[in-house]
């Protein structure tokens, strides 16, 4: 049974060393810009990758990143950085909160008629119902969201390519 235990810490100190590495190197590009990605790019980088280490970085970057897209009316990297601050509040414990950002995200995610976005942030509503205890609307949310899914999937195999790139 001790072996179990020290393989997993040495599996959790791997993937947390890899977080930290790729956190710098994010944090090199954002101080000293040499690669293609942009200052709003860098910051949503950021943020999700604090996600799950620190939600008051994550909130810092996202916010960052919020202000960078409105000034540039970019409705897209507004859609993610809403959403990752509605994962912070959800991190912290305040559902409400959570729920409101998650259903502006939503709104944001229709009106852009974003089938990706619309799949996180229902996923993401889903976790707040569960999290309530409101497991039917839980349910309902998750098959929403596996729906938005899998119309990704029948997206043609061109058109991912391009946006995957």
């Amino acid at each position: 049974m001790k072996k179990i235990w020290i393989v997993f810490l040495i599996l959790g100190l791997a993937v947390s060393a890899k977080s930290q590495e790729k956190i710098d190197s994010l944090k090199s590009e954002l101080i000293n810009p040499n690669s293609n990605k942009s200052e709003l790019e860098l910051n949503i980088d950021l943020a999700q990758a604090y996600i799950d280490i620190n939600v008051d970085s994550t909130e810092k970057y996202a916010i960052i990143g919020l202000n960078i897209a409105n000034k540039h009316s970019d409705k897209k990297s507004i859609l993610k950085t809403k959403n990752l601050l509605g994962n912070c509040e959800q991190r912290r414990g305040n559902l409400d909160e959570s729920m409101q950002i998650y259903l502006e995200v939503k709104d944001l995610a229709i009106e852009l008629n974003d089938d990706k976005g619309m799949a996180i942030v229902l996923n993401n509503i889903g976790i707040i119902y569960t999290n309530k205890g409101e497991y039917s609307t839980a349910l309902e949310s998750y098959l929403e969201a596996i729906d938005y899914e899998l119309s990704l999937i029948h997206i043609s195999e061109p058109t991912r390519q391009a946006e995957i790139s």
